[in-house]
Order: structure tokens, then C-alpha cells, then sequence
């Protein structure tokens, strides 16, 4: 039989989908669900957690702040206790990154003071001898792990929360734990940014599962294009 090639049909006009009256906005964080709304180093999207990222690092008291401050929105912890627990936490491991070092070096277990002179005897002087008490560092190394648990336990609850799977991809939780161990700032930075926009307070990007809605009239709804067909006869 002969294949008959035809005109190309007349498109339709755009059809419009809509969905039924909506007072507000759907979805809340539901939409935000599954995966982080930006990378670990994606801290460069929203300027001022970057700049008090890098503030918290010089001082911990900040970190601590932007730690508790998701939990509390999502309701995983209250604000009074999170900025307690954390503040506290971040607080005292930069007392101690201070004190126990300069307690170490000015209270060894000994000291002497020896001569010396040069091989050739043209220069002598007087020389000191410390044994330092690493003992010190062990208080510090004591909050270090707390901090790392507390940190990696409260990370996992928010990821479960948004039904993130660990390290965004990985198949365990092994990479939330090297996260929070060499990269606590950059991951703290990620959940205030991640809560920041499921919870409305910033709204520079659509989450990646989902494409913009418009509304109007009270109606949600998408321009659908129709697709180019041919017809055929045979």
C-alpha cells in the first residue's frame, strides 16, 4: 500500500492544567524533600551564612547558633535548648583551644636550663628545656568528640526529617561522620541554608524535583506545549 505523507496538523492552542482553589502556596517544605537545595560548598548561594560560616569560625559561639537554629525550625529541637547545648558546646572548645595549650607550655612536667658553647669556643649562651604534659590536650580532645557527636547525631535527624539519604548520595553514613569531622563548618553552613529556603525565608531557587507553579485567581497551574504531530495515511 502507498504511504501518504500529509501537512502538518494545526497545533492547538497551549493547554492549561489547573488544579483546584489553593489559598496559599502548596507543599511547605514537602517540595524541598530528598536532597540537599544546594552543595556542601555551594555556600557562595546565600552570602550571609557564608560570611557568618566564616565569622563561626574565628568565633565558635556563631557556629553554634547557626547549628541549633534548623533544628528548631523543623521542631527537632527547641530553640532555648538547642542554642543552650550548642553555644555551650561550641564555646567551650574555643576556651579550650586557647587555655589548655598555653597551660601546657607554662607548666610542664620539668624544666632546666643548661650552657652551651659553639664547637670552635667562639659563642656560649644559656639554653631551656621543657618536657610538656600532653596531658592537658586530653580535656579538649574530650569536647572535640562530644561536639562531633552531637553535631553528627543532629545532622542525621535533619536529614531524615527532608528524607535526604547520608552524604547526599553515599550509601551509609560514613560521609556524614568525615563531614562533620573535617568539613563542620561547610556542613553546618549546608543545613541553614537548606532550612532557610523550606521554610520560606529565602526564596532565590526552586527545589530541583519540582518546576514552578503559577497561580491565578486562586488556581494552580502549568502551560502545557503541545508536541508537533504528522499525519499519516495509508
Amino acid at each position: 500500500m502507498p504511504l501518504v505523507v500529509g501537512q502538518p496538523a494545526a497545533l492547538p492552542m497551549p493547554v492549561v492544567v489547573a488544579g483546584p482553589p489553593q489559598t496559599a502556596e502548596p507543599g511547605g517544605d514537602n517540595i524541598w524533600r530528598g536532597r540537599w537545595s544546594d552543595g556542601l560548598c555551594g555556600c557562595f548561594s546565600d552570602l550571609p551564612s557564608c560570611l557568618l560560616g566564616t565569622l563561626g569560625t574565628v568565633c565558635l559561639p556563631i557556629l553554634g547558633c547557626l547549628k541549633a537554629w534548623p533544628l528548631a525550625q523543623v521542631k527537632v529541637l527547641s530553640s532555648r535548648v538547642g542554642v543552650f547545648l550548642f553555644v555551650m558546646v561550641f564555646g567551650c572548645l574555643g576556651v579550650a583551644a586557647i587555655f589548655f595549650p598555653i597551660w601546657m607550655i607554662t607548666h610542664p612536667i620539668s624544666s632546666s636550663s643548661y650552657a652551651y658553647r659553639s664547637p670552635d669556643g667562639s659563642s656560649w649562651g644559656y639554653g631551656y628545656r621543657a618536657e610538656l604534659n600532653f596531658v592537658w590536650l586530653l580535656p579538649m580532645l574530650a569536647i572535640i568528640i562530644l561536639l562531633a557527636v552531637l553535631s553528627l547525631v543532629y545532622r542525621t535527624k535533619l536529614r531524615r526529617h527532608y528524607d535526604i539519604e547520608a552524604g547526599d548520595g553515599c550509601a551509609d553514613a560514613t560521609a556524614d561522620a568525615l563531614l562533620v569531622l573535617f568539613c563542620l563548618p561547610c556542613s553546618i553552613c549546608q543545613e541553614y541554608r537548606h532550612v532557610l529556603r523550606a521554610c520560606g525565608f529565602k526564596k532565590d531557587i526552586f527545589p530541583r524535583v519540582m518546576a514552578p507553579v503559577q497561580y491565578h485567581n486562586g488556581m494552580a497551574y502549568v502551560w502545557a506545549r503541545p508536541q508537533q504531530q504528522t499525519e499519516t495515511q495509508v
